[in-house]
């Protein structure tokens, strides 16, 4: 769950993207129902802890966050998507009160769109590694 948090930081702190989607419709976990267009929410697929066999102070934490685009066009939701990445591929350091973290770009999903609500949808992952407390 800490992934997301560090992927809020740095999207809601990146220009570009609230340019195209508004701070207060950046979610982590949960959109709610009725969130208007456009909008942009950060979720954890998978997280792995590396087991040392020696007593450490911190865990060495992996998770897989997906952040799924939802728009009025496609056109605006691959922009999204693309800040999207721009704001968290590549970075490193201490994010969200996180140390020795690094995040880095794992791919993009499939675009789909709910049609009877003309929104479009997509999405991209990111692998975030940071140290937690053991």
């Amino acid at each position: 769950m800490s992934g997301v948090l560090i992927a809020g930081e740095l999207l809601t702190g990146f220009e570009p993207l609230t340019t195209l989607v508004p701070v207060d419709q950046i979610k982590a976990w949960v959109l709610p129902q009725g969130t208007p267009l456009p909008s942009l929410v950060a979720t954890r697929i998978s997280r792995t802890k590396v087991q040392f066999l020696a007593a450490e102070s911190v865990w060495l934490i992996t998770e897989r966050v997906q952040l799924t685009a939802r728009a009025g066009s496609g056109l605006a939701r691959d922009a999204i998507l693309r800040a999207a990445e721009r704001a968290c591929a590549d970075r490193t350091g201490t994010i969200a009160g996180f140390d020795q973290v690094a995040v880095l770009f794992a791919g993009a999903g499939p675009d789909f769109m709910n049609d009877a609500a003309d929104i479009f949808m997509g999405s991209i992952d990111l692998r975030i590694s940071f140290n937690e407390p053991a």
